[in-house]
């Protein structure tokens, strides 16, 4: 049964950025829908809607979307947990954004029994399917090294020097390795890192490289990630 079946869905907004437009413009497609608030902790309208300060207005909505960065989607995770909310909520990815907080979200997520979505999560993808299967039956013999190199271009413009993800301690091994040293925990189990995380610039406009290596309990994998 779909979750808004004979009744009116009420959507509320946790951003005020680009994805939450995004956001904003499929819900209004959506049949016998509403969106009740957007929250923002300094405007009061958003996108044509009305914004809200204060996080327990949003306790009447059935279903809440997260569009924040996401270094603050676990901490609003725990607001909504302390609320009480016990509807749906749909989380931009990554779900976290810390090496630290992989242990945390998995034992915090749970509580919100099976109504956490998160946009996009690797461990669920299809591809996460077929490796899950090869490495049970070992039809191509055991998997030993992994290595996944990734590059954005965001350091070259202009607006590089504003954006949010030059304030996490780590950079991209933070901000994007995140996605794949999670996806691999959740094929191979926990890892211990065997070179420190090393960030550095490469245009001297802050940090916008970073790689490391981690050991997993049966392969090597080594992150490189650069938004230059």
């Amino acid at each position: 049964m779909s979750i808004w079946s004979g009744s009116l869905l009420k959507i509320s907004i946790i951003g005020t950025g680009q994805q939450s437009a995004v956001i904003k413009k499929i819900c209004e497609k959506i049949p016998q829908s509403r969106i009740d608030f957007f929250f923002s902790r300094k405007k009061k309208y958003v996108n044509g809607y009305r914004a809200t300060h204060y996080l327990k207005n949003l306790l009447g909505s059935k279903v809440i979307f997260i569009c924040i960065p996401p270094n603050e989607h676990l901490k609003m995770l725990k607001k909504l947990y302390k609320l009480k909310y016990n509807n749906y909520i749909i989380c931009e990815k990554p779900l976290i954004n810390s090496l630290n907080q992989i242990k945390e979200v998995e034992k915090f997520s749970s509580k919100f029994k099976r109504k956490l979505f998160v946009n996009f999560n690797f461990e669920s993808s299809q591809l996460a399917k077929i490796l899950s299967q090869i490495i049970k039956n070992k039809s191509n013999g055991n998997l030993k090294y992994a290595e996944f190199q990734i590059s954005h271009g965001a350091a070259w413009y202009k607006t590089w020097k504003k954006q949010w993800r030059l304030r996490t301690k780590l950079g991209p091994i933070e901000n994007t390795a995140i996605h794949y040293i999670y996806f691999l925990k959740k094929l191979f189990g926990d890892y211990k890192i065997l070179l420190k995380n090393l960030s550095f610039s490469t245009k001297n406009m802050g940090k916008d490289t970073a790689e490391t290596v981690l050991k997993y309990s049966n392969i090597y994998a080594f992150f490189r990630f650069s938004y230059s």
